[in-house]
């Protein structure tokens, strides 16, 4: 098994920290293989993950709105649009990807050598 098995293997599962997934990222974007095999690895998972059926507890979302609660406090006035560095995107740009069954990212720029940001 080569690295790049190993490495977009844990990449797919979402096993890495931020900094090692972000490491792949860069290094996917400069190496066909590495990406090759992301693209293996996403196939091949995704069966199982639109396999699994999985019911949140029935209290769940009472502790999630009871915690949001909990952290209501007072922020700041929001800064003027043109002190902020935001971006506008429109509905019909970018493009929709599918991660796992009920999960789905927009791409709204994808780099030359396939990196997504």
């Amino acid at each position: 098994m080569s690295q790049n098995t190993v490495r977009a293997g844990e990449y797919v599962l979402g096993v890495l920290s931020p900094e090692e997934r972000s490491a792949v990222e860069r290094d996917a974007a400069a190496d066909p293989d590495l990406a090759a095999e992301i693209a293996f690895w996403n196939e091949h998972f995704m069966p199982l993950a639109e396999a699994v059926e999985v019911e949140p507890p029935p209290q769940l979302f009472d502790r999630i709105r009871t915690a949001i609660q909990a952290q209501d406090v007072p922020r700041p006035a929001p800064a003027p649009a043109s002190q902020t560095d935001t971006l506008t995107v429109r509905a019909a740009e970018g493009h929709w990807e599918r991660i796992a069954r009920g999960v789905e990212r927009k791409i709204l720029w994808q780099a030359p050598g396939g990196r997504v940001t």
